[in-house]
């Protein structure tokens, strides 16, 4: 679980000098590491699908770390008031940006692009 954490705070995390005062500060605060960790688990769903057919092993360590860190973000969201509905509909607009992001540059990494956008349901590529 340490190794697990560890990965959280150096790609998720955005440590701040200053600590919130207010309650309402505190609630924004909830909220951006929520939504940082839905973009955390995004990333490691869809690199999950890039590795797994030349990785299996490290496709599932993937897939594990993206259910936990989406756990983690649904937990975050609920606590500060937005629906599970909302997160599905950030998580969909999320995903088809950065597949759109990294579209140019699935070839280069061995990544079966149909696979990518079937598993994720996201629309083919225009070729």
């Amino acid at each position: 679980m340490s190794r697990f954490a560890a990965v959280v705070l150096v790609l998720c995390l955005n440590i701040s000098s200053a600590a919130p005062q207010t309650g309402d500060d505190i609630q924004q605060a909830k909220g951006e590491v929520a939504s940082e960790l839905q973009v955390c688990s995004i990333y490691f769903r869809i690199g999950r699908s890039c590795l797994s057919l030349q990785e299996p092993a490290l496709a599932r360590s993937y897939g594990e770390m993206s259910d936990k860190v989406a756990d983690l973000a649904i937990s975050g969201f609920r606590a500060v008031g937005v629906s599970d509905e909302v997160y599905a509909a950030q998580e969909s607009l999320y995903t088809e940006a950065m597949i759109n992001a990294m579209r140019g540059g699935l070839h280069k990494h061995r990544c079966a692009a149909a696979k990518v956008f079937e598993i994720l349901s996201a629309p083919e590529p225009k070729r």
